[in-house]
């Protein structure tokens, strides 16, 4: 990037190769993708919902609203010391590792900043107000919207600049970030994108530093991979063992041993994610405050979070760990 975004006649050849491969990969990836999805490639409607400003659904167990959620967490995502099992898995208690590296992270930058005088000149004005328009707009339209208008932005202030890397990775944390905070389901590892460029930024830290604090140059990588080697060892013994998930693969293979032919079947849940892991596609979303809804359906099992004492066609015939499985009395 050091010589900016101009692409040469000389450059084309490199491209084109590049893309053809970039494609041969990725639709290798997407079919092996799709086919461990049993036909299904949620990152495709998660995406499709991003750009059409349709942030997620409700009723997900990943649901959560909180557009802070990846910034106040980070800590926890690099190191933490408890982690619990709810919807999803929950990380708490950023360890010293965590911090360390936060403060290896402003240290570093604080003396790059300072080797690297960033004067603002009147060409800034239009990013600045393209970035202030960005910041006002997220949450009020498609994080695409926000995410265009801060690519804009960048373009503008880097095209001239001289630290176009820099620059580089600082857009692809807030394109990953802009995007997964506005999405209101929110998983763990939807940060993994931004961990790359953080990286880099871990890495451009640990080269200044020495260069103001009389310190080797290879003492803080050392000690980084030692704690970073005993961290991952450590890991193991922060989850709180708990038997809640069980329920679902029990009641899946009661399915499954009972019915030879399950996969002809359709299986109502109140979650389709893991049931099309265990079942397959062959189930569909059914709510159980709709109880008619579900008598009224050609299903042959109904998996339940709950107790559902109303219905006329349905039976209930297990239950395992507030699951509630109902078999079609007509089946």
């Amino acid at each position: 990037l050091e010589n900016g975004f101009k692409i040469k006649p000389e450059d084309w050849k490199y491209i084109k190769r590049g893309i053809i491969i970039a494609t041969i990969i990725a639709i290798t990836v997407f079919l092996r993708v799709y086919g461990m999805g049993n036909g299904q490639f949620e990152a495709g409607s998660q995406i499709a919902n991003g750009v059409k400003g349709t942030n997620g659904e409700l009723t997900d167990p990943a649901y959560n609203p909180d557009i802070s959620y990846y910034l106040t967490n980070f800590p926890n995502f690099i190191s933490n010391s408890h982690t619990i099992f709810e919807s999803n898995p929950v990380l708490e208690y950023p360890t010293p590792l965590s911090f360390a590296v936060f403060a290896l992270l402003f240290i570093g930058i604080g003396f790059w900043l300072y080797d690297n005088k960033l004067k603002a000149e009147k060409r800034d004005v239009i990013p600045v107000i393209l970035i202030l328009i960005g910041i006002i707009s997220f949450t009020r339209v498609t994080s695409v919207a926000t995410t265009l208008l801060i690519l804009i932005a960048f373009y503008l202030i880097g095209k001239n600049s001289e630290h176009k890397n820099e620059l580089f990775m600082l857009i692809w944390i807030l394109a990953n970030a802009i995007f997964f905070s506005y999405h209101i389901i929110k998983v763990n590892r939807y940060i993994l994108p931004i961990v790359p460029p953080f990286i880099f930024f871990i890495l451009l830290a640990i080269n200044t530093i020495p260069e103001h604090i009389n310190i080797n140059k290879n003492v803080i990588p050392i000690v980084l991979i030692a704690l970073f080697a005993i961290q991952a060892f450590a890991f193991t013994a922060t989850v709180e063992p708990t038997n809640k998930y069980l329920a679902t693969e029990e009641i899946s293979n009661y399915i499954i041993d009972s019915n030879p032919d399950y996969e002809n079947m359709t299986i109502g849940v109140y979650n389709i994610r893991p049931y099309s892991w265990w079942i397959g596609p062959n189930t569909i979303i059914l709510h159980a405050d709709v109880p008619g809804e579900i008598d009224q359906s050609n299903v042959s099992y109904y998996i339940s979070q709950s107790r559902i004492d109303n219905l006329k066609n349905f039976t209930e015939v297990k239950n395992s760990g507030g699951l509630h499985l109902y078999e079609n009395n007509n089946f």
